[in-house]
C-alpha cells in the first residue's frame, strides 16, 4: 500500500485484503492494480470517496458500511462486486469496462442511490434456475435507482429459469 501526498491509497497486492477500518482516516481511495482484488470486510467510519478505478472493489461486511459512508464510483477500467452492505450511493460510469457485478450469489446492500448512466455502463447479474435459489440481488434501502441512456445489463443464468415466478434483481424497498 502506498500514501502518496494526496492522502490517495493505492493498493499495489493482488488479491490482497485491507480491513476496512484502515480507512477511517478519511482517504480517498484508488486501486491501482488492475488484476487485483481488495475485499473490504470490516464496519467502517470513512466518510470520503471510494473510487474504483482498476481491479475490483469487494464488499463483504455487512454491519454497518464497509465502504464508510461517502460515495462510490466505479470508472473505467474498475469493477464493484460483494454482498455486504455500502452507505453511500454508488454511481456507475458510461464506460464498457466499468462493472457494477455483485457476484456473489447473495445480497448486494446501498445504503445510498444507484445511478447507472450512458449507453457503455455495465451492470451484470447472476441467477441460478430458482428464484428462491443462490441469486445476485442488489437491495437499494428506500433510495433511487436511476438509469440514463442504454447501458448494458447483463443477466448469467445457470439453467433454464423458472417462467411461472418471479425473480426480483432489484429492489428498491418501499418509497
Amino acid at each position: 500500500m502506498v500514501v502518496d501526498a494526496t492522502f490517495s491509497i493505492a493498493c499495489v497486492l493482488p488479491n490482497g485484503q485491507l480491513d476496512a477500518a484502515l480507512l477511517a482516516l478519511g482517504l480517498l481511495m484508488h486501486l491501482q492494480n488492475q488484476e487485483g482484488i481488495l475485499t473490504l470486510s470490516a464496519a467502517n467510519t470513512y466518510t470520503g470517496t471510494t473510487t474504483a478505478s482498476a481491479g475490483v472493489l469487494k464488499v463483504t461486511g455487512r454491519s454497518n458500511s464497509s465502504t464508510g459512508t461517502g460515495a462510490v464510483s466505479v470508472n473505467a477500467g474498475g469493477t464493484l462486486s460483494g454482498s455486504g452492505r455500502i452507505g453511500g450511493a454508488v454511481t456507475v460510469a458510461n464506460s464498457s469496462s466499468a462493472i457494477f457485478y455483485p457476484n456473489t450469489a447473495a445480497t448486494l446492500t446501498l445504503g445510498g442511490n444507484l445511478t447507472v448512466s450512458g449507453t457503455n455502463s455495465v451492470v451484470k447479474l447472476d441467477l441460478s434456475a430458482t428464484s428462491g435459489g443462490a441469486n445476485d440481488k442488489i437491495v437499494l434501502e428506500n433510495k433511487t435507482l436511476t438509469i440514463t441512456g442504454s447501458p448494458q445489463i447483463t443477466i448469467n443464468s445457470a439453467g433454464t429459469l423458472d417462467t411461472t415466478t418471479d425473480y426480483v434483481l432489484i429492489d428498491a424497498g418501499d418509497r
